[in-house]
């Protein structure tokens, strides 16, 4: 059996051109599952958080981690209550309690 060159030549380019439709393919539909994900539209848009939100962010983080009692504030003033060396300013307490109240 022979096999002409021209009919050789138009196999591989079948081929190839086969091949580089698939590909066009697999991309055209790697694109719409993207625009279904995002909205539909090929237009992205992109979202850029401000320094601000960023410290925000980082803040909220410390205190959600930071324990809710300074445990060693407390012994200290367990410690100065047990001694009777604890003495509460009684003129700061009536001026945040009138301060509360006036708001």
């Amino acid at each position: 059996m022979k096999v002409n060159p021209a009919a050789s030549n138009a196999i591989e380019k079948t081929k190839d051109s086969t091949a580089t439709n698939r590909a066009g393919e697999a991309q055209t539909s790697k694109n719409k599952r993207k625009q279904s994900l995002f909205g539909g539209g090929a237009n992205y848009e992109k979202v850029d958080i401000s320094s601000g939100a960023k410290q925000a962010a980082k803040a909220k983080e410390i205190a959600s981690n930071a324990p809710d009692v300074r445990e060693e504030r407390v012994a200290q003033l367990r410690e100065a209550i047990q001694k009777g060396t604890y003495k509460v300013d009684t003129d700061a307490v009536a001026e945040k309690m009138l301060a509360e109240h006036m708001r």
